[in-house]
This record gives C-alpha cells, structure tokens and sequence, in this order.
C-alpha cells in the first residue's frame, strides 16, 4: 500500500542495484535544469528562457563499517575503477513514486574523529535520463 501524508525520511533508500546502501544517514538528489536564454530586442528588456539540459548529483553520507552488507568499500571500489552505478531512490513500498537512473562516483571521503564515530560521504553524478516510476 502507498505511504500517505509527510514521509518520514528513514523509508526513502538510495540503492546500487538491488542493493541498499547500508548504514545510510542522509541520501540526497538534487535534479537541476539549465535554462537556455530566448531573449530579443522584442522581450521589453525582460529575459525569457526556455529548459535546456537535466543533470542530477546524488549524495549519501554513512556510518563507516567496513562490514556493512553494501556501504562505503564497494562504493569506493566503483569509484576508482570508473564504473558506473544503476541507483534508485526508493521507499519500496507499493505503489510509492521512484527515481532511478545511472551515476558515477566523483567524490568520496572518510571522517574518523577521536572517540567518535567514523563516517563516509559518496558524490555522483547522473550520467544519462532520470526516470521515474511506481514502486509494484
């Protein structure tokens, strides 16, 4: 059954493939749109524009744990051997609106503070069409 009202943002997953990105503490998308300039002398010194390109970066930030099921270590992996990911983000309750699309990893980092806990960041930017759906 579809999730109603204001979605609590625990139930909305950022995934690799099938696999969830564990220990996730925050997952972002951001999907911008460049505008594409139609001003002419006839504008009355108003711009006007029309959309151009649609890019995406999405972001994930983690609990460092070298033995979550899908975390930090496979994601660095893919990020230095240059390949890309098939995300998704997703609550996977039927019926829910999805986002989904490919993206390659271009930042990633680590934080270890004394006596606290360890963290990780991932960075990517969509490479190609976002598409959306419902969840089945």
């Amino acid at each position: 059954m579809a999730t109603n009202g204001i979605i609590n943002g625990k139930l909305i997953r950022l995934y690799d493939g099938a696999n969830v990105i564990g220990q996730a503490t925050e997952c972002t998308l951001d999907i911008s749109t460049q505008m594409r300039s139609i001003s002419h002398k006839d504008s009355g010194g108003f711009q006007e524009n029309l959309p151009g390109e649609i890019s995406g970066t999405l972001s994930v930030n983690n609990f460092l744990s070298f033995d979550a099921t899908h975390g930090y270590k496979e994601l660095v992996v893919k990020q230095l051997a240059g390949t890309a990911i098939t995300w998704k983000m997703s609550t996977e309750e039927a019926g829910d609106f999805f986002l989904s699309g490919t993206a390659y990893i271009n930042q990633s980092g680590l934080s270890a503070p004394n006596e606290e806990n360890s963290t990780s960041n991932i960075s990517m930017t969509v490479s190609g069409t976002i598409a959306t759906g419902t969840v089945v």
